[in-house]
């Protein structure tokens, strides 16, 4: 049964609310990026999904039938650590997302102090690209190192007039 992207979107937004991030980040960033792994694994798989971890995304989504993919209803890339001097510039595993085709691409990050300006320099990154397309779907949730707190964001491109 096909979710759709609103619907879809809700329910990760609502699994990334629930995350408390202040705590899973008190460890290394592997078992972090572990702990959002396995909540999104449950998540994709309760909605009767196949996942599929580290292919060619952090996390897939698919549906599949008569042995091939016939759906993608969501791709994950999860970053901690941009280095130093480029903690709130576009990273390259964001612009993973912004090529592919899926119905709800999703940023997961850490921002030391700027998450807003992180997603900011994201939807720029997503503006630029030639391949977008009106109706593409994001969620971004970036947690301020700063503020202790994620922001959670959607992005939807308009449709065109």
């Amino acid at each position: 049964m096909k979710i759709d992207q609103e619907s879809l979107a809700s329910k990760i937004k609502a699994t990334a609310e629930e995350i408390a991030f202040g705590d899973i980040l008190t460890g290394t960033f592997r078992a972090a990026t572990h702990h959002i792994m396995r909540v999104f694994d449950e998540l994709g798989r309760s909605l009767g999904y196949e996942v599929e971890i580290g292919w060619l995304y952090d996390m897939t989504w698919y549906v599949e039938e008569e042995r091939v993919m016939s759906d993608l209803p969501m791709i994950l890339e999860c970053e901690w650590d941009h280095g130093p001097r480029h903690r709130d510039e576009v990273d390259s595993d964001f612009q993973k997302l912004v090529q592919a085709r899926a119905d709800v691409r999703v940023w997961i990050s850490a921002s030391p102090n700027a998450a807003s300006t992180h997603i900011e320099n994201c939807e720029r990154q997503i503006r630029l690209f030639s391949g977008s397309l009106p109706g593409d779907r994001y969620i971004f949730v970036v947690y301020d190192w700063a503020t202790g707190k994620p922001i959670i964001k959607q992005l939807v491109l308009p449709q065109s007039n």
